[in-house]
């Protein structure tokens, strides 16, 4: 039993723009949730995923912060997992110092 067009405009429904983001975030990301929600069970989909590394800065020539050591232990933990890709993410660096 459909809803004929009259009805829709008796009701007022509007699809804008805001109805279309919303579904197109849901038809990407309910896919993503899918796959890592059975990605702990499933080991070849386990190794289609990647790891991300963000750098929001590289003031850290100059920190207190073992740094180096952190990125050793996070390098040597991805390869303990086999994690086959890693993306760095360097875009709050496009611009350099200041």
């Amino acid at each position: 039993m459909g809803v004929d067009e009259a009805t829709l405009i008796a009701m007022d429904l509007v699809f804008g723009w805001r109805t279309a983001v919303l579904t197109v975030a849901a038809a990407i990301l309910l896919p993503l949730a899918v796959g890592l929600s059975a990605s702990f069970h499933n080991r070849l989909a386990a190794r289609a995923l990647a790891a991300l590394l963000l750098m929001p800065s590289w003031g850290l020539y100059d920190s207190k912060w073992d740094w180096r050591g952190w990125l050793d232990q996070a390098v040597d933990r991805l390869v303990t997992a086999r994690v086959p890709r890693l993306v760095v993410d360097l875009r709050a660096n496009e611009r350099g110092g200041g």
